[in-house]
């Protein structure tokens, strides 16, 4: 591998980015996000893309945002999986 290549790991920027796509979860999304938090890579961030969620799945997420740094929500209207 070139020098120039490799990964510089001084800069702030996570080397995986882990998706959680949600809707209306407020019962586990808790439990999966405590979960991706706690594994071992330092270098990554969890995007959280919550999908208009109608129950609390959103007051869930924002305050794993507010606590962690590598936590982020992304909150979109409600689209689903599949749009034909």
């Amino acid at each position: 591998m070139q020098e120039s290549c490799r990964p510089n790991h001084s800069i702030d920027v996570p080397t995986v980015s882990i998706l959680i796509p949600c809707y209306n979860v407020a019962v586990t999304v808790n439990v999966s996000v405590a979960s991706l938090l706690g594994q071992t890579l330092p270098e990554r961030e969890i995007v959280a893309v919550d999908d208009s969620s109608t129950d609390t799945t959103g007051d869930h997420l924002a305050k794993w945002a507010g606590r962690n740094p590598r936590a982020r929500v992304l909150s979109l209207p409600h689209r689903g999986l599949f749009r034909p």
